[in-house]
Formats: C-alpha cells, structure tokens, sequence
C-alpha cells in the first residue's frame, strides 16, 4: 500500500538567534481544505491497515469494557471563610465522553454538578482541560 505523501513546508521560528523548523505547521489549520484531504487519505490508509489485524474487533469489544469503568479524580480542597471544607473533583461515568466537575461542602455533603462539558457541547467535543478552586 502506497504511503500518503507528506508536503514539507518552510515554516519556523527564530529563539534567541536559533532557527527551528517547522515543516508541518501547514498541517495545524484543519480548516483548510488541503488538510482535510491529507487527513482523509492518511484515515482511509490507517483503516485499510486495521481492517487487515484479525484482534481488531476482540480489541475494540475490551476497549470498550475498559471505558465503561469510568474515572474519578482526587479532589481539590478549598476552605471557606467559614472553615467548611469544599470539595472539588472530576468523574466520568462509563458511557460519558468527558467528565464532569462536582463540588461538594464538607466531607458529609451532598455533591453537586458544577459544570459539565457533556452538555454544554454544542460544536463537537469539548473538555474541562484545568480548574482551580476558590472560595
């Protein structure tokens, strides 16, 4: 199978008197429809490859398992003028595509949702990339 030719371009920097290269900076703007081309040719190779590796759909099927678990993040702790600790932390539920950010007052609290990227998604996939607490 053909590998998908790769353009070079002349792109770089200057630091401090130190040249670098950049040659696939081109390939940053995915709203140009060059790269859309290269992507969707480089994708059609890849799935052509994978549909020949006979584990593929044994991979997929405990791939999939694995990420139903879900995830929870230790929490940040904020204290409040009040000396209430609160609680902030991360979980995604099997089946969420990104987690979401709970709250919650005191150790025996009841969580609380405060923002949650699954929803708030509008224009493809979006995540909660950092947070920090403040009282």
């Amino acid at each position: 199978m053909p590998r998908i030719e790769t353009q070079r371009g002349d792109a770089g920097d200057d630091f401090h008197g130190t040249w670098v290269e950049d040659p696939y900076r081109w390939l940053e703007d995915d709203a140009d429809p060059e790269v859309k081309s290269w992507v969707l040719a480089q994708n059609a190779e890849t799935e052509a490859f994978l549909a020949r590796v006979p584990e593929r759909a044994l991979l997929r099927t405990r791939l999939t398992e694995l990420f139903q678990i879900g995830s929870v993040s230790l929490p940040a702790i904020a204290r409040l003028s009040s000396g209430v600790c609160r609680y902030f932390f991360t979980r995604r539920n099997g089946g969420e595509d990104q987690p979401r950010l709970f709250v919650q007052d005191g150790i025996d609290g009841t969580e609380r949702v405060l923002f949650d990227p699954n929803r708030e998604a509008t224009n493809g996939p979006l995540a909660l990339d950092w947070y920090y607490p403040s009282p």
